[in-house]
Formats: structure tokens, sequence, C-alpha cells
């Protein structure tokens, strides 16, 4: 159903956009077009970026609550979360609707776009967060990478008809293709294997403390891309105060931002086995064997999508890979789980 209300809302163009010039485009960028355009152009975008902020905010500061022996409500979590998504669409669809009057595929006048263009960008991110609050995923907590991943699925078809394409034209080999399918598969192994030994370490744990603790998968997708948060408020900055004797190329630009990006995300996912320590007081020390493979296979996948990418055709990028890994692993745990539920039931002796 959240689906459906997204492909749904991806096809309704802002007010004055003139659709047949969006028809004559989509023909060559496929569904993104049609998205880039609409009421869901800003997507999750404003969400992601709250709920970012806030988790960097609770990693960071989650010693202090440890040390007082409180935490944060989740209500109040959920309220900053609504509040900052909503306040980044707000700024984020200004920008965008003054770009859109100064084009020529609107009809309006820049007034009435403006207004228009915010009040659906508004409304839009209103009702992508009531949808991810309604989804829950075993050890991921709301629906907000289902909707992150839905643009990446829905671009599959137009992704494998470009790779057929580019096939039949002879653009790239059988070798190439052989080369994209092994490193997806490589990579899904590598994070399943991932995540079962993470899941496993936690249940370990819960059991020798008598405690019963759900799955958190938090620390395999929310480093990268807390990473690229800090990265996009910080680069700029960086660059900015560089002297500017050379003008730096988009290739010089690259390098450094993924030497950063490779330093930085170890560091995210290092303080999530620290919280995971912290918060359960029975671990003495944080566990170095699990934080080394998460983060090398993060690392490793995302790397090596980038540059794969330079010269192969990839359905879906490193970062799409996690996440969806991680989200159709959550699924069959908690299907295994609600079967041995049930089963449990079943052979249970009923009382007279």
């Amino acid at each position: 159903m959240a689906g459906l209300f997204y492909i749904v809302l991806c096809h309704i163009p802002f007010p004055g956009v003139d659709v047949s010039a969006l028809s004559r485009s989509q023909q060559l960028s496929g569904f993104s077009v049609t998205a880039r355009f609409s009421v869901l152009a800003l997507g999750v975008t404003p969400l992601l970026l709250a709920a970012g902020l806030v988790e960097c905010f609770k990693l960071f500061f989650f010693r202090i609550n440890a040390f007082r022996g409180a935490a944060t409500p989740h209500n109040v979590t959920e309220m900053v979360v609504r509040i900052g998504a909503l306040l980044l669409a707000a700024f984020q669809s200004y920008g965008l609707a003054i770009a859109l009057s100064q084009a020529n595929i609107v009809t309006l006048e820049r007034p009435v776009v403006v207004w228009t263009t915010v009040a659906s960008c508004l409304g839009s991110t209103a009702l992508l967060i009531f949808i991810s609050e309604r989804i829950r995923w075993q050890g991921l907590v709301g629906g907000l990478w289902f909707l992150l991943l839905l643009p990446d699925l829905l671009d599959l078809p137009n992704n494998f008809s470009l790779i057929s394409e580019l096939l039949r034209t002879g653009r790239i080999s059988e070798i190439h293709l052989m080369a994209s399918i092994a490193f997806t598969i490589a990579s899904v192994y590598a994070i399943i294997f991932c995540l079962k030994s993470w899941s496993s370490l936690l249940a370990s744990r819960s059991l020798n403390a008598g405690v019963a603790r759900g799955p958190d998968y938090a620390i395999m997708v929310w480093p990268p891309y807390l990473t690229q948060i800090v990265l996009s408020l910080m680069l700029p900055l960086f660059f900015h105060l560089l002297p500017a004797e050379e003008p730096l190329d988009s290739a010089h630009i690259k390098r450094v931002a993924t030497v950063a990006w490779a330093v930085i995300m170890p560091i995210f996912t290092f303080l999530y086995i620290i919280k995971f320590s912290v918060s359960r007081r029975r671990i003495q020390k944080p566990t170095y064997t699990a934080f080394a493979m998460i983060a090398a296979t993060q690392i490793a996948v995302i790397l090596a999508s980038n540059i794969f990418s330079e010269f192969l055709v990839l359905p879906l990028s490193g970062m799409a890979i996690i996440v969806a890994v991680t989200l159709f692993f959550s699924l069959d745990q908690l299907q295994t789980e609600q079967n041995m539920k049930v089963t449990a039931k079943i052979g249970r002796p009923q009382q007279k």
C-alpha cells in the first residue's frame, strides 16, 4: 500500500508544470524524470536528513544519558524528526520553486509557482512521515529505509532495459555483465554474513544477561548515510576555506570525498558498537571483531560499487544493496520468529 501511494504521488506533477515537456523527457530518463518534477521531488531527503541529524546527536551524546540512567522518550524523538523534516522540506522546496519559476516548463506566474510548490512539498513530506511511522521492521524502527529504497526498486526495469540495450549495441560485453552479477552476488552474501553474525552476537548477549532484546540492524544501514550527511555539511566549508590559488577539478574533489568517507564511516560504525556496549552493561568492552567485519563490508561494497560504476552498469548502487539486503533479512527474521511462535503455541499442551 505504501508503494502504491509513492507511485501515485510520483506521477502527480507540480501545479503549472507542462506535462507534455515531461513526457518527452521521460523517453530518455524513465521513471526518475517523472519523480523529479512531481510533488515527491524532494523524496525522503528531508526526512532522512532530519532523522540522520537526530541519530548523530543520539550517537555522540548517548554517554550522557547512560551516565544519568535516562533515555530520550521515543515520542520526543519522533516529534523532533517530524518538525525537522518539515522545516527542511520548506527550505528545500523554496529553492526548488525558484528554480522551477525560471524554467520553461511552468505555465504559472512566479509567486503562484513558489506557493504551490512549497505547499505540495510540505504535504508530500508530511504524508511520507505518516507512512514511515506506520511501517515497522524487525530491527529497523520505522519505514524510512523502505521509502528510501523504493525509487531504486522502481527504476530497476529501466536499468535492466538499459543493460540489455548496451549489450545489444556492443557497448558492454558479456564479461562486464558477468562481473556486475558477480559483484552483486558477492555483496549480498557478505552483507548477509555480517547481519547473521551481528544477530547471533546480540542473541547470545541477551541470553547471557537473561534479558529478551530484539535485533538491531541500524549498525548496517545508518553509518554510510550518516557519513554522507556529515560530509555534505563539512566538505563545502572545507573547500571554501582552501586558498583559491588553483581551482579544484571534479576528479580531485571526488578523490578527497572518497578518502574522507572511508575514514569517517568506520567512526560511526564504531559508535554503534560502543552504544551496544554501553546500553547493554553486561559487555565490558566493544566487540572489535564485529566492528572490523561490518565496517570492512560497508567500505568494500560501497567503494567497489563506485569504482565499478565507472565501467560497469550496476542495477543497484552499493548503498542501495546494503539497504535492500538488510530490509529483506529483517523480513526473513521476522517471519522465522513468527513461525517459531506459532509452532511453540501448537505444540504446547492445553490446560484443562
